[in-house]
C-alpha cells in the first residue's frame, strides 16, 4: 500500500504547478457516456462517446464533445486506435481533432493499471467558414492510470494526464482525476473529481477547473 500511496501522491503533485501568473478557478461538470462495440473474437472494435460540459459554477453550458474511435487489438494487453473528435461551438469556433492512440494494460503488483498515449491534430474553425482553419496545432497526451480495489465491484481510480504541444507553452494542460469506479460485466460507472490546469500564455491567467466528472461506459458484444 505504501507504493500505491506514493504513486497517488506523485500524480497529485504533478497536477499542481508553482506558476507566477494569476490563477482563476471555476467549478465545472462533465457528464459523458461511451458505448464500445466488440465484434466477437475479432481484434477490431469501435467506440462512440458524447459528453456535455457546464462551466461558471455549473451555471453555463459550454459545449458537447462527440468522439468516434476505431481500435485494433495488437496483443491482448495492447491496442492501437484512430478517431475523430468534435466540440460544438465555443466562443464562435468549432474545434475538431484527429486522434491516434496507443492503449496498454498492465499491473502494478496485483493492481490493474493502464497507460494511454494520444497524438492529436487540432483545428479551430470559424462558424462563418467551417472549412477555413483558423488555428491548427498538434499535441501529445500521456495518461497513466491505476484502479485500487476497495471491495466488491468498486475500486478507487487515480490517473494523471499531461498535455504537451509543439508551441509555447510546451506544457499546455494537466488533468488529475481521482474517485470511485463501479464495474460489472459490460458496465463501468465513474464518479470522479478532476483538477484541470490550463497553462495559458501570459497575460492570460492560468485556469484551474474543479470538475465533477460523471462517466458511464457500456460494452456491446456482437
Amino acid at each position: 500500500m505504501r507504493r500505491y500511496a506514493f504513486l497517488a501522491l506523485s500524480f497529485s503533485l504533478l497536477s499542481s504547478s508553482a506558476l507566477a501568473q494569476t490563477i482563476e478557478h471555476d467549478l465545472v461538470n462533465w457528464s459523458g457516456a461511451m458505448v464500445t462495440v466488440r465484434f466477437g473474437e475479432s481484434p477490431w472494435s469501435m467506440q462512440v462517446f458524447a459528453q456535455s460540459r457546464m462551466i461558471n459554477g455549473l451555471s453555463q453550458f459550454q459545449t458537447v464533445v462527440f468522439l468516434v474511435y476505431g481500435l485494433y487489438r495488437v496483443v491482448p494487453s495492447t491496442s492501437l486506435g484512430a478517431g475523430y473528435i468534435i466540440l460544438t461551438p465555443i466562443n464562435n469556433r468549432i474545434l475538431d481533432i484527429f486522434s491516434f492512440q496507443v492503449w496498454h494494460d498492465f499491473k502494478v503488483g496485483k493492481v490493474p493499471a493502464v497507460l494511454r498515449l494520444r497524438a492529436e491534430s487540432l483545428a479551430w474553425h470559424s462558424l462563418q467558414d467551417a472549412f477555413f482553419d483558423v488555428i491548427r496545432s498538434w499535441r501529445l497526451r500521456i495518461r497513466p492510470e491505476i484502479a485500487l480495489p476497495v471491495g466488491g465491484n468498486y475500486s478507487w481510480l487515480i490517473n494523471n494526464e499531461w498535455f504537451l504541444t509543439f508551441e509555447a507553452p510546451v506544457w499546455n494542460q494537466n488533468r488529475f482525476q481521482t474517485g470511485v469506479r463501479y464495474r460489472q460485466s459490460g458496465i463501468i460507472v465513474d464518479v470522479l473529481y478532476q483538477n484541470r490546469v490550463i497553462n495559458r500564455t501570459p497575460p492570460l491567467p492560468v485556469r484551474v477547473e474543479h470538475i465533477i466528472l460523471l462517466n458511464f461506459f457500456y460494452t456491446l458484444m456482437l
